[in-house]
């Protein structure tokens, strides 16, 4: 999959890469790949898989990720504040 991402050349090659394996990576899980628009600093959703839930664009200020530009996860440590843009039902 890395191999042909960094091989697309436009968003709807990278589309079609992320649909096929997204998938496969995370069967069990639901999930959406978001990203960037420039102009305005929000993250649509582009793919999604599992469970159908209503993904909305948010602004990069409202992800923890994003903001510490490393993974951030509230699953693992329940003391981590969750991103209000999330669902985040650690049980989920």
């Amino acid at each position: 999959m890395a191999n042909l991402i960094l091989s697309c050349l436009t968003q709807d090659e990278a589309r079609a890469v992320a649909v096929r394996f997204l998938p496969q990576l995370f069967p069990r899980d639901t999930g959406a790949l978001f990203v960037r628009n420039s102009p305005q600093d929000l993250y649509p959703p582009i793919v999604s898989w599992g469970e159908e839930r209503p993904w909305k664009p948010f602004p990069g200020q409202d992800c923890w990720s994003l903001r510490r530009r490393r993974i951030h996860s509230i699953r693992e440590d329940k003391g981590q504040p969750a991103c209000p843009h999330a669902d985040h039902d650690p049980e989920r």
